[in-house]
C-alpha cells in the first residue's frame, strides 16, 4: 500500500507545483471545484489506478530481496553455506 500512496502522493506533489506556478486548474474553472479539492481527486483516482501497479511492483521487490518461498522453502535468504 506504501507503493500505491507513494503514487498519489507525488500526483498531487506535482500538480501542487504546477499549480502554484502557472495556475492552469484556477483558469480552467470548468472544473466547478477550487484548485485543491481537483488536486485530491486526480491524486486519489491515481492512487486508485496504480493500486495494480504498485502491488506487482511489491511483490516483485519481495522476490528479488528474496522473502518468497520457492517450493517447500522457507521466506527469507538461503542459509550459508
Amino acid at each position: 500500500m506504501a507503493i500505491g500512496y507513494t503514487i498519489g502522493a507525488v500526483i498531487a506533489i506535482i500538480l501542487g507545483f504546477a499549480e502554484a506556478l502557472w495556475a492552469p486548474l484556477g483558469r480552467l474553472g470548468m472544473t466547478g471545484l477550487a484548485p485543491t479539492w481537483t488536486i485530491a481527486v486526480i491524486s486519489l483516482a491515481a492512487t486508485a489506478i496504480g493500486y495494480r501497479w504498485a502491488k506487482s511492483m511489491w511483490f516483485a521487490l519481495l522476490f528479488e530481496w528474496g522473502f518468497m518461498a520457492q517450493g517447500d522453502a522457507p521466506p527469507g535468504p538461503p542459509p550459508p553455506v
